[in-house]
């Protein structure tokens, strides 16, 4: 009775454990309790178990997916710092969007949607690479700690540059400058977090964790898009000269568009690429 129950084990199940249940089962009588203890342990197999190979295999593509979004937000977050400063210098802006509240609102709107972008990458992001440098701590591994250097000191650079330019309004070429820099610091920053994520030992359940936040944060992107263009379209009907008059001009404002537009397609895209439940088999 007891060796029939076992064939109601998945067949992956059965090729890793069935053995070893075999020669177990040979060495004590098959009572009842064992019979029913078998079959519920069937049911939950049949319901929760994943091969091994399979677990690893979603893990990475877990990370792999949560690399695309985080690489797909750094695109995002520079179209939005081209826009953001759409209110500069406020002695133009001010009078047009008193005669037209929709400039302010959907300025506002913009801001907001990215900001909760940034937020749902922290949600998300900041335990995993936690997670990753204690356990690179624990086992000593240079390498990984080196990058989380690469990423801490890159974001530092972003953090007081942009700080600078909110504090002191530079003329238009130091902006630029700060954008080029701006640039640099987050793909070095960028690559080395793709690389901390990647390269640790990170579970799937722990990896799960961040899925949520990682949907959020699309949504917030495509938020903030639409905002932009709609922005964008309003400037073009009720006061074209905003684009001339305003540090960000026609063509600052129209690449951070694309930049929003690319990022955000990349983030939506790169949630279809991961299904929750591996094929074939149950929840992890």
């Amino acid at each position: 009775m007891a060796r029939w129950i076992l064939r109601l084990y998945p067949s992956s199940w059965r090729r890793r454990y069935g053995d070893e249940m075999a020669a177990l089962l040979e060495d004590r009588p098959a009572t009842f309790v064992t019979c029913l203890d078998l079959f519920i342990g069937a049911l939950d197999a049949r319901l929760n178990y994943v091969p091994p190979e399979r677990t690893v295999a979603m893990a990475e593509r877990l990370k792999a997916d949560i690399v695309v979004r985080f690489c797909a937000f750094v695109l995002f977050g520079l179209g939005w710092l081209l826009i953001a400063r759409f209110n500069d210098p406020s002695a133009t802006f001010v009078p047009a969007a008193a005669a037209h509240p929709g400039l302010a609102i959907l300025l506002d709107l913009f801001r907001l949607a990215g900001i909760l972008a940034a937020i749902g990458i922290a949600v998300g992001g900041l335990p995993l690479v936690a997670l990753a440098v204690q356990r690179a701590k624990r086992r000593r591994e240079g390498g990984t700690l080196r990058l989380f250097a690469w990423a801490g000191g890159s974001a530092l650079g972003f953090l007081l540059a942009t700080l600078a330019v909110a504090v002191g309004h530079p003329p238009l070429p130091y902006v630029l400058a700060y954008l080029a820099l701006s640039l640099i610091l987050l793909i070095l920053g960028s690559a080395a977090v793709s690389m901390l994520v990647l390269r640790a030992d990170l579970k799937e359940r722990e990896l799960r964790h961040a899925h949520l936040p990682a949907v959020l944060v699309a949504y917030g992107m495509l938020s903030s898009l639409l905002a932009a263009i709609a922005l964008g379209a309003l400037v073009a009907v009720t006061g074209p000269g905003l684009f001339t008059s305003q540090d960000v001009g026609p063509l600052m404002f129209s690449l951070g568009v694309l930049l929003l537009g690319f990022g955000t397609l990349v983030a939506l895209l790169g949630g279809h690429r991961v299904s929750l439940t591996p094929a074939g088999g149950g929840p992890a």
